[in-house]
């Protein structure tokens, strides 16, 4: 008996047999599914960048000296937004990468708003090697000569200085992918780590570890962190330096002052895409304290900060 406003009975039927198709289907799409992630997770990082590939990539930088008790700041900051084509030759990948935005301040006076670059046309070509290697740079001569005609003519020098073809070529060569020959062929599990390259200079690599999965899109990423140590002795001498001005202000003389205490430690971070090791973010931090003895019993506690960030964005 069919109840009035209801389905015969071999309609009923029929749509049962439907959803179950529909639900076999919707199960078999899940396995599909969950092997393409596993397929777009592998074992261990690749460098596969998609040629052709064209993203933005923002770069920040923060590079602060002060000293609190006598109001004493010395602090760079800048924004770099650069438009980056993936392109190959050979064996090896070329990252062509064009300035759109550049943005410069001085102690929080403002020297570039951003802007002002975009109609210099200003590219510089990363080499990239098949392991994700930085081989070459080229193109910073004509970068840094670009940049500095945009500057205010009093501090043209000062921002030739800081973008200069040595220091371009360092920021590509180095932070901008020195990640890379961490972790290209390396297990991609969570909570796995291992020894990271020697690097001389204030920060000493000690190891990297895969610290958790996260999605990035419609694929799914890595998350990764690299512990330091830091050269305690030499970052105070840095400091020393980095506070001159104070110190000729004062009247001291800057060969008597001493180091006599450091705190200073770093965390770096990044997340990647196994399967191409594609960056979608990083982060570097350096904080601390310095504290400088002079002359009479004189001392300044220094506080530095210092922070690098990264992000990419890609199109979906």
């Amino acid at each position: 008996m069919n109840v009035p406003g209801s389905r015969p009975a071999r309609a009923n039927g029929q749509a049962f047999s439907m959803l179950a198709a529909a639900l076999l289907t919707l199960a078999c799409g899940a396995e599909q599914t969950s092997a393409k992630a596993a397929q777009r997770t592998p074992a261990h990082f690749e460098f596969a960048p998609r040629v052709g590939l064209v993203f933005r990539h923002e770069m920040t930088h923060l590079d602060e000296f002060a000293i609190p008790a006598a109001s004493f700041r010395e602090a760079t900051e800048w924004r770099i937004l650069w438009e980056v084509r993936v392109e190959k030759e050979g064996d090896y990948y070329l990252y062509r990468r064009r300035l759109l935005e550049l943005a410069l301040s001085k102690n929080g006076e403002p020297l570039l708003s951003g802007g002002e670059i975009a109609g210099q046309n200003a590219e510089i070509v990363q080499v990239m090697n098949p392991y994700g290697i930085a081989r070459d740079v080229t193109g910073t001569e004509q970068l840094t000569e670009a940049i500095a005609s945009l500057a205010p003519e009093a501090q043209r020098l000062a921002v030739a200085q800081h973008f200069s073809p040595t220091n371009l070529r360092e920021l590509l060569m180095e932070r901008a992918v020195d990640a890379f020959g961490d972790i290209v062929g390396r297990p991609t599990d969570v909570g796995l780590s291992w020894p990271a390259r020697e690097s001389p200079g204030l920060l000493q690599p000690k190891d990297v570890r895969v610290e958790s999965a996260l999605a990035c899109g419609a694929t799914e990423c890595r998350k990764l962190v690299r512990r330091y140590d830091i050269d305690q002795q030499q970052i105070g001498e840095v400091a020393r330096r980095r506070v001159a001005r104070f110190v000729a202000e004062r009247q001291w003389d800057a060969s008597t002052l001493q180091v006599s205490e450091t705190n200073v430690v770093a965390e770096d971070s990044f997340v990647v895409e196994p399967a191409t090791c594609h960056f979608h973010d990083a982060l570097l931090t350096e904080q601390g304290r310095i504290v400088l003895r002079g002359p009479e019993g004189r001392s300044a506690e220094v506080v530095i900060t210092s922070r690098d960030s990264s992000h990419a964005e890609y199109p979906l």
